[in-house]
C-alpha cells in the first residue's frame, strides 16, 4: 500500500489517514464488484436453464398431452414428467430392480443396483453335502461345541469357494441364498454344479 502525504498541516496525520481510508474504500469496491458479478453470472444461469426446462415441457406437449422428455446437466439426467415438473432421475430408476438382502449374498457382487447376471444355490442343501458337516453327522458331533463351530465354518468357506469357482467359470456375477427381479424373470440355480464340486 502507498502512503501520499496529503495536506499541508504540521504533522501531516490528516493526509496519512486520508490516504489509507482511500486505499480501503477502493479495495472494498473491487470486492463488491466481484460479487456482484459472481452473483449476476448465477442468476443468468439460472434464468437460462428455467428456460430451457420451460422451452423442453412446451416441446413436449403435442395436442394436449405430454410425454416426458430427458435432459443431462452437470452429469444428472433431469425427466420431465406428465404434470411438467422437474425431478432427478435416480440411478436405482435406470437399473433393473433385484429384490434380496446383502446377508443372502455368497460371493460376487453384494450391490443390487450394481448386478447384471446374478444365480442361486440351495444353501442348506449344499451346507449338508459338505464333507464337514458328514463328519458332524456322522460322529453325532454337538453342532455348538467348537469342533463343531469349527466343523460349520470350514463347510461354510468350502461352499463359497466352490460357488465362487463355479460363478466365474459360468459368467455371473454374484452367487445368492436368496435373489429374485420385480419382473419376475427366473434366476439360474447352479446348486448341482457347486455340489459337483464338493
Amino acid at each position: 500500500m502507498e502512503f501520499t502525504r496529503l495536506g499541508n498541516d504540521a504533522t501531516g496525520a490528516v493526509g496519512w489517514a486520508t490516504a489509507i481510508h482511500s486505499n480501503f474504500i477502493r479495495a472494498h469496491n473491487t470486492g463488491l464488484r466481484v460479487a456482484m458479478n459472481i452473483c449476476l453470472r448465477s442468476m443468468a444461469l439460472g434464468s437460462i436453464l428455467a428456460i430451457a426446462f420451460t422451452a423442453l415441457a412446451d416441446a413436449s406437449t403435442i395436442h394436449g398431452q405430454v410425454s416426458i422428455g430427458q435432459v443431462s446437466i452437470g452429469g444428472r439426467s433431469l425427466i420431465s414428467v406428465d404434470d411438467g415438473l422437474e425431478r432427478a432421475a435416480e440411478p436405482s430408476e435406470m437399473q433393473p430392480s433385484w429384490v434380496c438382502d446383502r446377508s443372502d449374498n455368497i460371493c460376487g457382487l453384494d450391490d443390487p443396483k450394481m448386478l447384471s447376471k446374478p444365480a442361486k444355490i440351495d444353501y442348506d442343501a449344499l451346507l449338508k453335502a459338505t464333507p464337514e458337516m458328514k463328519k458332524i453327522a456322522a460322529d453325532k458331533i454337538d453342532p455348538n461345541s467348537s469342533e463343531g463351530i469349527n466343523l460349520k465354518s470350514r463347510a461354510a468357506d468350502r461352499v463359497r469357494e466352490k460357488a465362487d469357482a463355479v460363478r466365474a467359470a459360468q459368467g455371473y456375477c454374484s452367487v445368492w441364498k436368496t435373489i429374485s427381479h420385480k419382473d419376475g424373470r427366473t434366476i439360474p440355480d447352479i446348486t448341482d454344479l457347486v455340489k459337483a464340486q464338493l
